[in-house]
Parts: structure tokens; sequence; C-alpha cells
């Protein structure tokens, strides 16, 4: 939700089928998540976590006691 990816999560005490539904619907039919997902997913492909990792995997060692 925060990253425009789908709708809301509703509260999972008060949840009628219809409402389901709905955000179920909404969620799968929203051009705007499909296009939210695709920018994020464009921005996921162009980092190297590997990379990302290591370094952080190494500041970590060289900071140890």
């Amino acid at each position: 939700h925060q990253l425009g990816l789908g709708p809301a999560a509703p509260t999972a005490r008060r949840l009628p089928l219809e409402r389901l539904t709905a955000l179920m619907q909404d969620g799968l039919q929203n051009p705007a998540y499909a296009r939210a997902a695709d920018e994020l997913a464009g921005r996921i492909r162009g980092e190297d976590g590997v990379a990302e990792a290591v370094r952080l995997i190494q500041a970590q060692w060289e900071n140890q006691p």
C-alpha cells in the first residue's frame, strides 16, 4: 500500500466477503498498481544486491571488537 502496489490491507476481524472481493478486484484490475510494480521492479533490477550484502557484511566484520 505505501509503495502504491496495491490497496491498503483491511483489518482481519471485520472483513465481509464482499469487501475482500472488492479489494482483490481492485488489486488485480487497477492499472496504477501495475505501473507502480513495474517501476519498483526496474529499480530493483538496477541494484547489485549481492555487492551491497557483501559490503554490509564486511563493514560489520571490520567493526567487530
